[in-house]
């Protein structure tokens, strides 16, 4: 992996989630530029650039991460705002997600043309739009691609609302008709807990916060 990345720019995806076995190499090449290959002597130069992402806020986890890679790690950086802070953003990237997932899909999978042209109403966009998305761009995508694959189950040409199953005002919340208000709402709000929870690896405070709830 840092061989490919020679000359130009390692990205490092979830770093928080890296062993304290492997900070210890990731740290050794960070302030030594040198490693070697599993099974090899020989030791290599790496020379590039390198760029970490996470979602979990490091400086408050000094047990569980490195504070000597962090600071290595940390020379420039840049926060992004969770999806809910900036929803002006949403209709652009919902296109944008739709149309890369619509590129992906082997063959002709249009709805019964062969086309692969699906657009996005109004409709949906606003409801993405109004949507808090806890799971923030990862959320959205396998929304958008879970909808597509219901749109072209029913043979539609543009994606509506209904072909949604987010939970709310107004979509499919994907929960069946048969249960009684009570029990769709229990079922709601476990989706909408379970959905905090993974966006926050686990962290129920932070999660609860969220939610606007109290953590108990």
């Amino acid at each position: 992996m840092i061989s490919r990345a020679a000359g130009g720019t390692l990205f490092l995806d979830e770093v928080g989630e890296l062993s304290p076995r492997v900070q210890v190499k990731l740290l050794r090449v960070l302030q030594e530029g040198t490693y070697n290959r599993i099974g090899e002597d020989r030791e290599r130069t790496a020379r590039c650039r390198v760029v970490a992402a996470t979602h979990r806020k490091l400086e408050d986890e000094r047990d569980a991460f490195r504070d000597d890679l962090y600071y290595r790690l940390a020379a420039c950086i840049l926060n992004t705002p969770a999806l809910r802070d900036r929803r002006t953003d949403i209709p652009v990237l919902a296109r944008h997600l739709a149309a890369r997932s619509l590129s992906e899909l082997p063959g002709d999978r249009g709805p019964g043309t062969g086309d692969r042209d699906l657009d996005l109403s109004d409709a949906a966009i606003s409801m993405l739009a109004a949507q808090d998305f806890p799971g923030n761009v990862r959320e959205l995508e396998n929304g958008l691609r879970g909808a597509i694959a219901r749109a072209f189950g029913r043979r539609a040409s543009t994606l509506l609302h209904e072909h949604f199953r987010t939970g709310s005002k107004g979509a499919d919340d994907g929960i069946g008709d048969e249960l009684d208000l009570a029990s769709a709402t229990d079922a709601f709000q476990q989706r909408r807990v379970h959905a905090a929870l993974a966006a926050v690896d686990g962290n129920r405070s932070e999660a609860a916060k969220r939610l606007g709830v109290s953590r108990q």
